[in-house]
């Protein structure tokens, strides 16, 4: 999945914990019963390990999913330190900006560009190629066209020749036959 589908997909899964926060959620989604874990206390965040398997990611590209989110702050990390013992929980908030972008849609429209772009370069590429490819098949048609009229042209002009030799070799050979017979009457 393309990188910045992931980073949709993060938005929306981090999201829902934190609209079930500020009640701003209404009916019941089924991702949203899958992740948001039903406690005495809401979450506005989802832990790490939920977000891995709801990816499908490891956490080494996880982490190249979240730098682009955390350099532009629409999401922050939270680390909450349970009191009276040594766990701690790691999760992942939305910000108000991250969920602006999940709502105008912002990775999705910049995986869309991408993919127009890789098109567009292709078809820049592939269809000069294949006028070029048609220029030289037509090319090598003209030429054999023309190498067949020029042979056909050729042949006639030695025809023409070989007749004009032989006429000229009997003229000659008669100019020959006649100063013999002249040489030969003196």
């Amino acid at each position: 999945m393309n990188i910045h589908k992931q980073r949709h997909k993060l938005l929306k899964i981090i999201s829902i914990p934190y609209i079930k926060k500020k009640n701003l959620l209404v009916g019941k989604n089924s991702l949203e019963q899958v992740l948001v874990q039903k406690n005495n206390k809401e979450k506005s965040y989802l832990e790490i390990e939920k977000i891995l398997i709801a990816l499908k990611c490891n956490r080494t590209h996880l982490e190249l999913i979240c730098f682009e989110l955390m350099n532009s702050q629409e999401i922050s990390f939270i680390c909450e330190i349970y009191k009276g013992s040594s766990g701690e929980e790691l999760g992942i908030q939305i910000t108000d900006k991250g969920l602006q972008s999940l709502i105008n849609k912002k990775y999705n429209k910049i995986s869309w560009n991408e993919q127009v772009k890789i098109l567009k370069d292709i078809v820049q590429i592939a269809v000069p190629a294949l006028l070029l490819i048609v220029a030289i098949i037509t090319l090598t048609s003209k030429l054999d066209n023309f190498n067949k009229s020029n042979k056909k042209r050729f042949e006639k002009i030695e025809r023409k020749i070989d007749l004009l030799e032989s006429k000229i070799n009997i003229e000659t050979s008669f100019k020959n036959d006649s100063l013999n017979i002249n040489k030969d009457s003196i």
